[in-house]
């Protein structure tokens, strides 16, 4: 058949005449975005075990598709991967006459499922009972218990549309991942646990999410991806699990009521912005440097504003945040420091900067755009540099680096010793 496949990941299929069934070939491990689109001829599609991700658009408009299998080991189903498809017209056919058979509650009749995943939650305001119409205000939502993957975007902004509130979601716990945008904007949702294996809480997850109070993690989640749990205002206090290690970008940003929050050891990313605008955050608590951190990621809280009043530099643990004051002329990191964070000194006015023994890593954009730097020291112990750390340092003549492993200077270039392709800093002559 017509594949294009590339490393387990089937990118592109192009129809043959008169095939209208296809058998996806074992070895594949991912269905990449539009693959099967526009495909009018398929019938029905087999999906063999092993393939972990159907992405966005996958089978959008195969318009006569109407039988495919979802094997378990999916764990990832992108946004609109069915979308004008026969299939989706059948099931939400399917579901709205299993209410009518009383075969399922009223909650249930525009739910769509394929074999263990939940496609689509379009929740009805209005329920029958003989003789009497009533209206549902408020809901307690229940996943299937056999269900293991929840599509992106399954719940996406419903209280957009004419459909109850729901306060409180209960997931099975087979279940095993928290998809992109699954649950944004509930904005009634006030409660949910989730479910022991689930490793990953992906991008939107909960942004908006306005009434969510309580969480209860999993000790199997190892991320929290970009604003999963952005403008949720009511999150009071969340528990953070022992394995994580990722917290993303703007992943609690704006929960105004969040009080304190502890850094588990295992994290070694907690990316810009993570908990900016949590005004209410007063103790973070952490017994480590933190590898990769932006000096962002905690603005606009109480502990930030705290700190600043008490030092000149916003240590967390032993990584340095910020200083407290704009900062000019010459700068000596403080010692104990192990990591220097992200956008840490963006543009300051600094004109000599000495880095001590002991700092190891120096995160993305730490000094960018700091033009006024003249001379540099840096140390023996330094094993990781970021991403544009000293880009657009344009006037640094004067250059001292102690028995560095890392790093070699020729030609007055520097880069790290094991690429040539990475330079770090060009020396003014």
């Amino acid at each position: 058949m017509g594949f294009e496949i590339k490393n387990g990941v089937l990118t592109k299929y192009k129809d043959e005449v008169g095939v209208t069934d296809i058998v996806i070939p074992a070895g594949v491990v991912s269905i990449d975005e539009n693959a099967f689109s526009n495909r009018w001829g398929i019938k029905s599609i087999t999906i063999p075990e092993g393939v972990k991700e159907i992405g966005k658009w996958a089978f959008r408009n195969c318009k006569k598709l109407t039988q495919i299998n979802i094997p378990k080991s999916i764990e990832r189903i992108g946004p609109d991967a069915f979308y004008g498809t026969k299939l989706i017209e059948n099931l939400r056919k399917q579901a709205y006459q299993d209410y009518l058979d009383n075969k399922v509650d009223v909650l249930y009749c525009r739910t769509i499922i394929i074999d263990s995943a939940l496609i689509e939650v379009k929740l009805p305001m209005y329920g029958s009972t003989i003789g009497n119409v009533y209206k549902r205000e408020e809901v307690v939502f229940k996943v299937p218990e056999h269900i293991t993957c929840i599509a992106d975007n399954a719940f996406y902004d419903m209280e957009s549309r004419e459909t109850p509130k729901v306060i409180s979601i209960e997931l099975p716990n087979g279940l095993k991942r928290i998809g992109y945008s699954s649950f944004y904007k509930c904005k009634s949702l006030t409660h949910i646990d989730i479910p022991e294996g689930v490793t990953s809480i992906h991008y939107h997850a909960f942004e908006g999410c306005e009434k969510l109070a309580s969480v209860k993690l999993p000790s199997s989640l190892t991320e929290i991806r970009r604003q999963a749990f952005l403008g949720c205002k009511m999150l009071k206090s969340i528990e953070l699990p022992q394995r994580l290690e990722v917290i993303g970008e703007w992943a609690f940003s704006g929960c105004a009521k969040l009080r304190s929050v502890d850094i588990p050891d295992s994290v070694v990313c907690i990316d810009s912005s993570a908990f900016i605008g949590c005004k209410m955050l007063k103790n973070v608590n952490v017994n480590r440097d933190i590898p990769f951190i932006f000096a962002d990621s905690f603005d606009g809280t109480k502990w930030i504003e705290d700190m600043k009043k008490k030092s000149d530099f916003v240590v967390l643990g032993k990584t340095l945040l910020c200083s407290s004051q704009p900062v000019t002329g010459d700068l000596v990191i403080p010692e104990g420091v192990t990591v220097i964070a992200g956008r840490s000194f963006l543009g300051a006015e600094i004109t000599s900067l000495t880095i001590p023994e002991g700092v190891t890593t120096i995160c993305d954009q730490a000094f960018q755009d700091c033009e006024k730097i003249t001379e540099l020291k840096l140390p023996s112990t330094l094993r990781k540099i970021g991403t544009s750390v000293f880009l657009r340092c344009n006037n640094v003549s004067k250059l001292v680096i102690a028995d560095n492993p890392y790093l070699e200077l020729k030609d007055d270039q520097l880069y790290k010793k094991d690429s040539r392709r990475v330079k770090i800093l060009t020396l003014k002559k």
